[in-house]
């Protein structure tokens, strides 16, 4: 896979690489490896990433980034591995 990334704000970068779902803009770089299926899910204010297993992690998100995110969130379920 060819990698991916979309801002959320100024400040949170989120990249998928094929293997992992990365988000920059904390104190430190948090990983979600895609074995453990992590879904983003976006409400009025916050984006939400939920793996099946560990803690999930929120965010504030730009308006107009709100399309783009979606289509990252369609891609990173599109790339979840098969079970």
């Amino acid at each position: 896979m060819e990698p991916h990334e979309v801002w959320a704000n100024p400040t949170t970068l989120l990249t998928l690489d094929g293997r992992v779902l990365e988000v920059f803009g904390f104190a430190d770089a948090q990983r979600f490896h895609l074995a453990f299926r992590p879904v983003l899910q976006r409400s009025a204010k916050l984006v939400t990433i939920k793996p099946e297993h560990g803690p999930k992690l929120s965010f504030f998100y730009d308006r107009e980034n709100a399309e783009r995110l979606d289509a990252f969130a369609r891609l990173l379920e599109a790339a979840h591995p098969a079970r």
